[in-house]
């Protein structure tokens, strides 16, 4: 999945959501992880493919630090 295209904080955010997985949050019960919110359970290779869509979406620009102090 690319993310070609300038994506606000609450898009990202929404992206996030829509990756949640229950069967991961499931696993992170078993060994007792307790998070304080409420997690996502995004496998690490699906948060670095997004991430780095993000990264190229957002070239180096005032743009992409506006969306970093989000």
């Amino acid at each position: 999945m690319l993310y070609s295209f300038l994506m606000t904080a609450d898009q990202i955010v929404k992206t996030l959501q829509n990756q949640k997985n229950p069967k991961n949050i499931a696993g992170m019960a078993r060994f007792g992880i307790k998070p304080k919110k409420e997690p996502l359970g995004i496998a690490m290779p699906t948060l670095r493919n997004i991430s780095k869509d993000i990264k190229h979406a957002h070239p180096q620009s005032p743009e992409r630090h506006k969306l970093a102090l989000e």
